[in-house]
């Protein structure tokens, strides 16, 4: 006992306290250790562009504008990307049709089909060329999750080539689950906490055990023996604390209502964060209405007839105002997405919104011309260390927007894909959006 007694107390005044922990409990080394950082990666689509002089900020400081101003309290894990065009190479665009297709396959819709026909532009058309980036990633990582990847959305309507973003490969699409209580069903019907939490709880208890084993024998100790006890213990509860961070428990959110498109947005965004959270998929999808003419009203926002298609073809101030005000409201739905990933554990210290790289993107820059010279993309979150912040001002040199879809592999670990879709022309990702490996 005399020797077991005095190599504890060696080991303990010998190094740090964590350290002596991992020593005398070999055990507790490996379990200590930081985990690597999963990145994990969400997509958000709102449709028709924005009002670029409501949506553009001053150089160096994008909290001056009036539609990203709810995201300031945020400015740390955002970058706000002006410059990035979407390739408009057709002979014959039917606008917004054509658009979604591209925003995440970087390829075009086949023109050579005549499955659909628009009589207004007297053009054949089909469904996409590419397949949209989310599903190379997935592909890529051979995920182990329930999700290899998730697809949210609120009121994006049935099946067409204007209303969907997300492809596993030509004409194979994926619909989004746009009812809330349906995603709950689907994703949260059943769940149970994963064996990892269950380990952690099982760490935690030897620890606790021990914990009380030290101060059963510290009354028997000497003064100095007891400060060398008291560090020791002060470590293992460094170690327990690593465990409740890591191995935070995970519980299934309750059951939503669904209750319009008002509030489904941000009910859909919370499922969309408690699936990341709790391991269900790393690779998440939200689609908000859709490209093709989504009439729907606004009238919280003052948008009470024509819905946002039709506003957003409006040249006067009073419709510009009104475009502005349901911009800037998407934009406090993602701000509100951003606190709770911001308020999610993701193991050693770090936060979901730490590991996350969430991209808010649209298919078209201009709404009432149809413009795609420039698309108001912005990334926000850590994206596990690999993310800058910031405005970044591309406009000199426009690239297109396929450098945000190699931004999105590069993040996620893939860092061989540098080129992206049939229509690229360049390679790398978006300048100066990654900090190096």
């Amino acid at each position: 006992m005399k020797r077991s007694r005095r190599s504890f107390l060696r080991a303990a005044g010998a190094t740090t306290a964590a350290g002596a922990a991992a020593s005398l409990f070999p055990w507790l080394r490996a379990a200590g250790q930081p985990t690597a950082r999963v990145p994990k990666l969400a997509i958000l689509y709102f449709p028709h562009g924005t009002i670029w002089d409501r949506w553009r900020p001053s150089a160096g400081d994008w909290t001056d504008s009036y539609i990203l101003s709810p995201l300031a309290p945020h400015r740390d894990r955002v970058a706000v990307i002006d410059g990035l065009r979407i390739a408009d190479q057709y002979a014959h665009r039917v606008p917004h049709t054509f658009d979604s297709p591209m925003v995440l396959t970087g390829s075009p819709i086949d023109t050579t089909s005549t499955e659909y026909y628009r009589e207004d532009h007297d053009t054949y058309y089909g469904w996409n060329t590419g397949t949209s980036i989310d599903q190379t990633i997935a592909d890529r990582l051979a995920p182990t999750t329930p999700f290899r990847t998730l697809e949210l959305g609120v009121a994006c309507g049935g099946a067409h080539p204007g209303g969907r973003l997300i492809y596993r490969g030509p004409r194979v699409w994926r619909d989004p689950i746009d009812q809330p209580q349906r995603a709950w069903d689907q994703v949260f019907a059943g769940f149970e906490n994963p064996e990892r939490d269950q380990d952690a709880l099982r760490r935690r208890s030897v620890l606790d055990a021990v914990l009380s084993d030290l101060e059963a024998i510290k009354p028997r100790l000497s003064a100095a023996d007891r400060l060398k006890l008291d560090a020791h213990a002060t470590g293992l509860r460094e170690i327990e604390q690593s465990f409740a961070d890591v191995g935070a428990l995970c519980e299934a959110p309750a059951r939503p209502l669904n209750a319009g498109l008002e509030l489904d947005i941000d009910t859909q965004l919370g499922l969309m964060a408690s699936a990341l959270a709790c391991g269900q998929t790393r690779i998440a999808s939200l689609q908000v209405r859709r490209a093709e003419n989504d009439g729907s009203p606004y009238p919280w926002v003052g948008i009470t007839t024509g819905g946002h298609h039709l506003t957003s073809h409006g040249r006067t101030n009073v419709e510009f105002d009104l475009l502005a005000e349901l911009y800037r409201w998407y934009m406090a739905r993602v701000a509100g997405f951003l606190a709770r990933l911001a308020a999610t554990p993701d193991g050693d210290g770090y936060t979901l919104l730490d590991n996350t790289m969430v991209c808010v993107v649209s298919e078209l820059g201009i709404g009432w011309n149809h413009n795609q010279d420039n698309i108001p993309f912005l990334v926000a979150g850590g994206g596990a260390g690999r993310l800058r912040s910031g405005y970044l001002d591309l406009r000199a040199s426009a690239p297109l927007h396929n450098r945000l879809l190699v931004s999105m592999a590069n993040v996620m670990g893939i860092e061989d894909i540098q080129s992206y879709g049939s229509w690229d022309d360049a390679a790398g990702p978006v300048p100066g959006l990654l900090n190096p490996l």
